[in-house]
């Protein structure tokens, strides 16, 4: 009896599975369909889809345009590549002059 059962519940669960993969082919003969390719939206294109596809069309991510992050990641390399070669100097100790001269250092 315990094999049968476990038998069930492996065809269930595999139709379960195989339902939850395939999904639903047709959008139901809705007018609206919610399957837009975005690749084929050209800038030209103002059709609802092609602006529902992309409502902030000159947003990369959620607040920042492609300059945005371009600039950001300009100021980033900028400030690594200073701290990078002021860790050089500490690193060689030439970021102060020896203690051991007698003259005055200013």
């Amino acid at each position: 009896m315990k094999k049968r059962s476990m038998m069930k519940m492996f065809v269930g669960a595999s139709a379960v599975a195989a339902v939850a993969v395939t999904g639903c082919a047709s959008n139901g003969g809705s007018e609206y369909s919610y399957n837009v390719n975005p690749e084929a939206v050209t800038a030209e294109d103002v059709t609802y889809d092609a602006i529902r596809a992309d409502l902030t069309p000159e947003l990369v991510d959620l607040d920042d345009r492609y300059e945005d992050i371009q600039g950001r990641v300009a100021r980033v390399w900028d400030t690594n590549l200073r701290i990078f070669w002021e860790d050089w100097g500490r690193a060689l100790m030439l970021d102060r002059p020896s203690r051991l001269t007698p003259k005055p250092v200013p």
